[in-house]
């Protein structure tokens, strides 16, 4: 058994990337997500806009193999970090999480951002209670949604004359950042986005301009479905999808969210999953409408920086 002192937690290096990779892979395997990461993946993750790892991560090793991890998003704009901490079962009851999430509530406050919050699914207890004995606090919960291509409801409310589909175009990122913070500023837990995050996303694996679907009237993009690939298995998501407010009531929603759904269809895509709100009854209606179910149910947890408990 290792001893508590054998441990190092460190902010993340460029020669991490390979021993780095490999708890990746290991932490994949001990609690699925996404399929097992490449390196590929694990460096697109690293390179993402306005994030950086030589402070956004840290590491905790022993013997040249990391064995946890906290990795931060952070959202100043909206003042707050997502964090994601795993330590691998192994090296738990060690004080490996608190070290670790000791470090990055440290840098939040030097970043000035007052809420720390972590995501997780409803029956990771031990997660859970690890947050709740650390001053942190259910705050919201989510819906994970699924259904199998077979099952959706492909029927289509009218919708006005003129309104057409297409996919979105190299150099139309800007255009597309903007109906999204128009769509969602102001909606729980949205961070505005950016030309510069549109662009990044599209070139992550499973991700691709022909997958953002835009609904155009009279010559202006006015809703989009964004749908993504699991490239392991046949599994689609839908990433986002909105509507300009300016165009609500027109039914514009279940018609674009077909047409990303049928971009999923026609890559051979089985099933599909999504996430929302449960505090978004609209959204869940649609998509119960259209075939899908829940599955399971995430839960928001934060804790304020500088609260003492």
């Amino acid at each position: 058994m290792q001893a508590k002192e054998d441990y190092q937690v460190n902010n993340y290096t460029p020669s991490d990337f390979e021993t780095y990779h490999q708890f990746c892979r290991d932490t994949e395997l001990i609690s699925p997500l996404a399929g097992i990461p490449t390196n590929v993946r694990v460096a697109e993750k690293l390179r993402r806009p306005k994030y950086d790892p030589g402070r956004h991560l840290f590491v905790a090793k022993t013997n040249d193999a990391i064995v946890g991890h906290l990795d931060i998003t952070a959202e100043p704009g909206i003042d707050r970090a997502l964090f994601e901490c795993f330590v691998h079962p192994q090296h738990r009851n060690r004080g490996l999480g608190s070290t670790l999430l000791q470090k990055a509530l440290g840098r939040m406050e030097e970043e000035g951002i007052g809420r720390a919050q972590f995501n997780l699914l409803e029956d990771n207890k031990y997660g859970q209670e690890f947050l709740v004995r650390r001053g942190f606090s259910h705050i919201r919960g989510f819906l994970e949604l699924r259904a199998r291509v077979e099952d959706v409801n492909w029927q289509c409310p009218p919708t006005p004359s003129g309104l057409t589909y297409r996919s979105l175009q190299a150099g139309e990122e800007a255009t597309l950042a903007a109906l999204q913070n128009q769509c969602f500023t102001g909606s729980w837990g949205f961070h505005p986005n950016t030309e510069e995050d549109i662009i990044y996303m599209t070139t992550l694996g499973g991700h691709s301009l022909e997958d953002i679907i835009v609904a155009e009237f009279d010559e202006k993009m006015v809703a989009y479905c964004w749908v993504t690939r699991n490239g392991q298995e046949p599994k689609g998501r839908i990433h986002m999808i909105g509507v300009d407010p300016d165009y609500r009531g027109m039914r514009l929603g279940k018609g674009v969210l077909l047409a990303g759904l049928h971009r999923l269809k026609e890559q051979g895509i089985a099933h599909l999953e999504v996430t929302v709100d449960s505090q978004n009854p609209t959204a869940y209606r649609l998509y119960q409408a259209t075939g899908f179910g829940v599955w399971k149910i995430s839960l928001w947890y934060q804790k304020r920086l500088g609260d003492t408990t």
